[in-house]
């Protein structure tokens, strides 16, 4: 799921993970393995946000996504993991609100 710039202020806000820029070789090379995305960095690892199955009352909601962990403690390499679904929901009001 590609983000709005205000959607990816509000999940970076939300859950402390760092967007990955879009011109970045890395987001380029993520995007051909798990499709068009907007990344992101913690300490975990890699995240993307999903479209949830579930309703919100106003709004979309998305839950967080991890796609990859740390492969070393110096965090300078990434490996796939299964996508694991966190407890992570952002619900998007509109493309510039986040609650």
């Amino acid at each position: 799921m590609k983000l709005t710039e205000a959607q990816i202020t509000a999940v970076e806000e939300k859950t402390g993970a760092k967007p990955l820029p879009e011109e970045d070789d890395a987001t380029k090379q993520m995007a051909e393995a798990f499709g068009e995305h907007t990344f992101y960095l913690d300490q975990n690892g890699l995240y993307i946000m999903e479209k949830s199955d579930e309703q919100g009352e106003t709004g979309m909601l998305t839950v967080l996504v991890q796609l990859g962990e740390w492969a070393d403690e110096a965090m300078t390499s990434l490996q796939a993991i299964d996508a694991r679904i966190t407890d992570m929901v952002i619900n998007f009001v509109n493309e510039d609100e986040a609650v």
